[in-house]
């Protein structure tokens, strides 16, 4: 089964940044024959948040006759990208389809990757690296141009990621970026996003992420993952997106 655990955006603005907190059992013995994504046994949403750009007024004299040079520093916030970060928890455990334990490997620890994706029934057999149509097709979503700073192609402008397995599928050179690590700013970028689709690259968008446990996150605290997905803030009528996360351990 690939069922999909549906998270949805953070009800602190649309552009928050999200805790996860994924809880399972790493494999059992089913799982062992055909590795595929799945959903995970619990997801928490734990906190959100958004950054806060409000200041004060402020003014500068006008003299008659003077020129003046102005250093003016401000940000805004993006309007169609979501951030998730976390951490992933379970045991490496032979079962039966009723969730009794035969054996479980204490100290186990998960690794692999976490996906998201708009859509709850993706075709793992037929994913690939996203290819430009797909590329194209997220910026309309997003409603972005492909010259916009933070459009799809410009932020996941990257293809030297590590190799991501998925089920028998091992894929490098997509398009992919990394995530912050402490300090605000881009040293220790531990975290890969990865642009995948189904349908042979084509299909349904999928961000992925490699686990990399107990790692530095943008908040200098120990994280084992840092996900940026897309969501189209643009139109104020736009309700917030759903996105389906799954899970694929090694």
């Amino acid at each position: 089964m690939h069922l999909g655990v549906k998270a949805a955006s953070p009800s602190i603005g649309r552009f928050g940044i999200a805790v996860l907190i994924v809880t399972l059992a790493l494999l059992s013995y089913t799982s062992l024959i055909l590795a595929l994504p799945t959903g995970p046994a619990s997801l928490t949403q734990a906190s959100s948040s958004r950054a806060n750009l409000t200041s004060s007024i402020q003014s500068v004299p006008a003299e008659a006759g003077n020129i003046s040079e102005l250093l003016i520093n401000a940000n805004t916030i993006t309007h169609a990208w979501q951030g998730y970060f976390g951490n992933i928890s379970g045991q490496l455990v032979l079962a039966d389809a009723l969730g009794n334990n035969f054996y479980v490997w204490n100290g186990s620890q998960a690794s692999g990757q976490i996906y998201a994706s708009r859509n709850n029934a993706v075709t793992w057999t037929t994913i690939n690296c996203t290819n430009s149509s797909g590329v194209a097709a997220e910026n309309n979503y997003l409603g972005k141009s492909a010259s916009e700073a933070d459009s799809v192609n410009q932020t996941f402008a990257i293809t030297t990621h590590p190799p991501v397995t998925v089920g028998a599928i091992t894929l490098t050179g997509c398009p992919s970026t990394q995530a912050y690590g402490p300090a605000n700013g881009p040293s220790g970028m531990n975290f890969w996003s990865i642009l995948l689709s189904d349908n042979n690259g084509a299909g349904n968008i999928v961000y992925a992420t490699i686990i990399n446990r107990s790692t530095l996150s943008f908040r200098n605290t120990p994280t084992d993952f840092e996900l940026l997905v897309g969501e189209n803030g643009n139109a104020t009528s736009l309700a917030p997106t759903s996105y389906y996360f799954y899970v694929e351990l090694n």
